[in-house]
């Protein structure tokens, strides 16, 4: 493990809340809509609302540390490409034989293994698809990005994010004229990209008292519009037309997202004199986030339901404490695994 003084605490603090975040999307998502109309409803859709932060903090964390003018040779940049592509290629057939085989379902494995090489045959991994795109483009973005004064970086955003976040978050069910632009491409997982990049280049302005308070009242703010918005949905169309912890392209779920990444930016400095067996439990999740992500669907599928004791860890299926308690259960056995197979050499690179 990296050295603690080498790493950028409060990025490894936001891998954490996004690893757990995904968990408990996982251990929840199918009972959002089986809890409507029941007490438990709005406390899940509350959580549900946070936990849309999971995937786009996990795209701007990748654009805060790619969009480096190092980054910008393609010929050295490669490697990491490929190393990711290939761990999703593994995970992807690892996943495939274990439908087939322990799920028992009808598939054939040698066409879902073609398929997998361009698009996700396993439910969890769309995200590795969109984010080996923004690796091949890397490079480019880097020369063009890095080129840029701090008003053209701005105009940027506004073209690849801002306006086509703004039409997005108004066409669905109100107007139907408006549809985001065509110039948007890869929208909006590009523009978060780029946003991490740019709000990292002001950590040196957003590391006070007055920022980490209106930072930490955007949290607040935008979880609440997140769950108006969904509650505003649910009345107009029902209760499946709107799930927060999947719909990252609305502006109060971007609100919670930039609110978020600034507080955990602001916090940085109180972050580094934290107990040194606090900061080094930190540094040691994040940097196992990617083995977790790939893994903890597997304990999901083969173990929805476990009792310990007389204590219930589940998924998808009874109380919603039992839910969270699994998803505290399915991470620890996911970075227990993740740290086994780093010490067998012949997979120790696919985590």
């Amino acid at each position: 493990m990296e050295k603690v003084k080498k790493r950028e605490l409060f990025a490894d603090l936001l891998r954490c809340i996004a690893i757990l975040s995904i968990i408990v999307i996982h251990t929840t998502s199918n009972y959002y809509v089986d809890s409507y109309g029941t007490k438990t409803f709005c406390f899940l859709l509350s959580i549900s609302s946070f936990t849309s932060c999971a995937v786009p903090i996990f795209y701007m964390l990748s654009g805060c540390f790619l969009l480096d003018i190092k980054n910008s040779d393609f010929s050295i940049f490669y490697k990491k490409t490929l190393k990711i592509f290939l761990q999703t290629i593994f995970w992807s057939f690892i996943y495939i034989l274990v439908f087939k085989f322990i799920m028992h379902q009808d598939l054939n494995i040698f066409k879902s293994f073609i398929k997998s090489l361009t698009s996700e045959q396993v439910g969890h991994l769309w995200y590795m698809y969109p984010l080996i795109g923004l690796y091949i483009l890397t490079p480019f973005i880097s020369k063009i990005y890095n080129a840029l004064n701090i008003r053209e970086k701005k105009i940027l955003l506004a073209i690849v994010f801002f306006i086509p976040l703004l039409l997005s978050t108004i066409q669905i069910k109100f107007w139907d004229l408006i549809t985001i632009p065509k110039f948007a491409i890869f929208f909006p997982e590009l523009g978060l990209f780029i946003l991490g990049r740019y709000i990292y280049e002001q950590r040196d302005k957003i590391t006070n008292k007055k920022i980490s308070i209106l930072s930490f009242l955007g949290i607040i703010v935008g979880i609440t519009l997140i769950v108006l918005l969904a509650l505003l949905y649910i009345k107009k169309d029902g209760i499946s037309s709107y799930k927060p912890y999947f719909d990252y392209n609305k502006i109060p779920n971007v609100l919670l997202d930039i609110a978020l990444f600034i507080f955990a930016m602001s916090l940085n400095k109180k972050l580094m004199k934290l107990p040194s067996k606090i900061k080094k439990a930190i540094s040691f999740v994040g940097t196992n986030t990617g083995g977790i992500y790939f893994i903890h669907m597997f304990f999901i599928y083969l173990f929805p339901d476990i009792n310990i004791l007389g204590i219930r860890f589940t998924a998808n299926q009874g109380r919603l404490i039992y839910m969270i308690m699994g998803a505290m259960l399915y991470f620890s056995l996911s970075l227990v695994t993740t740290m086994i197979i780093k010490k067998i050499p012949i997979v120790k690179k696919s985590v």
